[in-house]
């Protein structure tokens, strides 16, 4: 079978010879990684040499930095990586490069991919995601397709591949590019999924992946669709998708699906988006009545409310709201510095004063946690574990303790300047009560 190439390949031998050690020594330039296009091919190697728990040491560690306080550089983290290189694996140099992607350092990326080869460490399935990730994200979406479909069809063990080809893999193609790719003395880059006709061809696409179009698709492809749709402003025909799928109960897809549609857009908060996302609330779960919201639906909720006026009694009604019918476990720490921030911009001091008791005290409770397990010299098992699926959100770690200091510190001085806060004024024309049934 062919090699695919996605470019030129004119600096592959000089990279494949000696072993790249570090980032210095591998070209970084935005034209030397122009020049020296994605060319994948997941290659099965014997990677028995080095211990399993050995080599999962250096991920462990990896994820350790990039949470900790303050927040690390992906830099730093490579420079950290290169350090072991007897310890490296797919499972480390995939982190790092879906942490690169994340980050939009895409000339970074280039560089752990070639690095990756030039060690000859395996590529597996979450490498092959990944470099198509890449491609859709600096913006060359037609290489990323090409990219998805002439791979080689090897890899077929599993049960979330159809026709050689991963339906993860192929999700990815249903992304968008990165701002930060259009800076710089670029060519023009291509948008990703943006028109409906692109939508419609990549779709068209899922009968060769084995998945009919009478049948019941994998919750991937339906979350990713509604996800897309909802990126292109087609919000009526991703409530229609979501409609057709939610009552099916595909493997807890119906919360995450329903967090999409809450979900605020960037730069696009006000009452009539608050309004809508509690509409759909309504819709969703007159269809699918054991859809219980979660604290992430309150979260998103909530951030509809940032350029509200009255923003800090609406969000305060909302959760005394979902207390009642949802139980407390609604109401997450995250919850509680968003209704912070919200009493603190519309300067209630009662809200600021509820709220902040409320935050003060986690702090303390996680303060005493930490404290024990320095006692008892880490016996005690922690709360948060390290070794999840990375895929997990984790753009914001390490600065969890930053907003929160700054927070707490914006509701002191509102609290200092108490008699020039609004008192507290019950609002019955705000109650949030009577938006959901």
């Amino acid at each position: 079978m062919q090699t695919p190439n996605t470019g030129d390949t004119s600096n592959k031998e000089s990279l494949t010879n000696s072993r790249v050690d570090s980032l210095e020594h591998a070209p970084t330039s935005s034209i030397a990684l122009e020049n020296d296009r994605l060319s994948i091919i997941p290659e099965v190697r014997d990677d028995t040499s080095q211990s399993a728990v050995t080599k999962s040491c250096l991920h462990h560690g990896l994820l350790h930095l990039y949470m900790s306080f303050p927040h690390l550089s992906i830099q730093y983290l490579v420079s950290f990586h290169n350090s072991f290189p007897d310890q490296q694996s797919s499972r480390s140099y995939n982190l790092l490069l879906r942490l690169a992607i994340r980050h939009s350092e895409f000339d970074t990326a280039h560089a752990l991919i070639q690095s990756m080869r030039a060690s000859r460490v395996p590529e597996d399935q979450t490498t092959w995601k990944l470099c198509v990730r890449l491609l859709v994200r600096e913006g060359r979406w037609p290489e990323a397709y090409d990219l998805v479909f002439k791979l080689p069809k090897f890899l077929s063990r599993t049960s979330s591949i159809y026709d050689g080809i991963p339906i993860n893999a192929w999700v990815e193609l249903l992304g968008t590019v990165k701002r930060r790719a259009f800076q710089g003395p670029r060519r023009l880059r291509d948008p990703g999924m943006s028109t409906l006709a692109r939508y419609r061809h990549v779709m068209a696409q899922l009968p060769k992946l084995g998945v009919s179009s009478m049948g019941t698709p994998p919750p991937q492809v339906v979350y990713a669709s509604v996800a897309a749709l909802l990126q292109m402003q087609e919000r009526e025909a991703a409530r229609r998708v979501t409609t057709r799928f939610l009552p099916l109960g595909l493997k807890g897809l119906g919360l995450r699906l329903l967090n999409l549609h809450v979900a605020p857009e960037p730069r696009v908060c006000s009452l009539k988006t608050f309004y809508r996302a509690i509409l759909d609330l309504q819709r969703f779960r007159a269809l699918c009545p054991e859809l219980v919201p979660n604290s992430t639906t309150l979260f998103l909720l909530l951030g509809h409310l940032k350029r509200v006026k009255q923003c800090g009694i609406i969000g305060h009604n909302l959760v005394l709201w979902f207390r009642r019918r949802w139980g407390n476990s609604v109401v997450s720490p995250g919850v509680e510095r968003r209704l912070l921030a919200l009493a603190v911009k519309e300067k209630r001091v009662d809200l600021v004063k509820e709220w902040m008791t409320c935050v003060k005290s986690r702090r303390k409770i996680r303060w005493m946690w930490s404290l024990e397990r320095e006692v008892v010299d880490g016996t005690v098992r922690r709360q948060r574990s390290l070794t999840r699926d990375p895929e997990l959100r984790l753009g914001k770690a390490g600065k969890e303790g930053l907003h929160v200091n700054r927070l707490v510190r914006r509701a002191s001085s509102v609290l200092k300047g108490e008699g020039k806060g609004r008192k507290a004024i019950d609002c019955p024309s705000l109650r949030t009560e009577w938006l959901i049934n």
